[in-house]
C-alpha cells in the first residue's frame, strides 16, 4: 500500500485526481487512520495501461 502523494508522483496526476480515481472505483484503495492508502498493483496496473 502506498500513500495518494506517492500514488500521484507514480501517475504523474495530482492527488486530488488520485481521490477521483479512488472514488470511482478506477484504483484499489482503503482508508487507515483517516488517510487513503493505495493499492501498488493498482497504480502499476494503471501505468502499464497508461490510463490516467
Amino acid at each position: 500500500m502506498i500513500t495518494t502523494s506517492e500514488a500521484a508522483q507514480r501517475l504523474g496526476v495530482s492527488q486530488r485526481r488520485i481521490i477521483a480515481l479512488i472514488q470511482s472505483g478506477r484504483l484499489c484503495a482503503r482508508k487507515a487512520g483517516g488517510i487513503w492508502l493505495v493499492d501498488e498493483a493498482s497504480v502499476k496496473q494503471r501505468l502499464a495501461t497508461a490510463q490516467h
